[in-house]
C-alpha cells in the first residue's frame, strides 16, 4: 500500500477518504428508505453524524503536515466506524434495514476501517487494533 501523503490538495485521491465517501452516500441513500420521523431526527441523525464525521477526519488529517496532528484525525475517523455500526445495528433491530444491507455497510465500515488502522501504523500511531480483524470483534 502507498502510503499516506499528508498534502491539503490530495484529500480526495486518498483510498481511504473515497472508500469513506462511498460508505457516506451509501448510508445517506439507505437512510432515505427510514420512517419519516426518523429521517430528520433520531437515529438517522446519529448515523448522518458519524458518517459524515469520518470522511471529515479524514480530509482535515490529510491537511495536517505534523504527523501527530494527522493521527488524531484518522483516530477520530476511527472512532467513527464503530459508532455508524453501531447505530446500523440498532437500525436492523428496528427493522430499518434488512440483514442485507446492514452485511453491505458492515463490509464497506470493515474496508474503510482497514485502510484507516494501516494508515495510522504508517504515522507511528500505537495500540491499534489489527487491521484484518473485524469492526465485530
Amino acid at each position: 500500500m502507498r502510503s499516506l501523503e499528508l498534502q491539503p490538495a490530495d484529500f480526495r485521491k486518498q483510498p481511504v477518504w473515497r472508500q469513506a465517501f462511498r460508505l457516506t452516500i451509501d448510508v445517506y441513500r439507505l437512510m432515505g428508505a427510514f420512517p419519516a420521523l426518523e429521517r430528520w431526527d433520531g437515529l438517522a441523525t446519529l448515523m448522518r453524524k458519524s458518517v459524515s464525521s469520518m470522511g471529515a477526519h479524514v480530509a482535515e488529517g490529510c491537511t495536517h503536515g505534523v504527523r501527530a496532528e494527522g493521527a488524531l484525525f484518522f483516530q477520530l475517523a476511527l472512532g467513527c466506524t464503530s459508532e455508524l455500526l453501531h447505530h446500523m445495528l440498532v437500525a436492523k433491530e428496528l427493522g430499518y434495514v434488512s440483514h442485507e444491507q446492514l452485511d453491505k455497510i458492515e463490509s464497506e465500515i470493515a474496508a474503510v476501517r482497514r485502510m484507516l488502522v494501516v494508515h495510522l501504523r504508517e504515522l507511528g500511531a500505537d495500540t491499534l487494533p489489527d487491521p484484518l480483524s473485524s469492526v465485530m470483534g
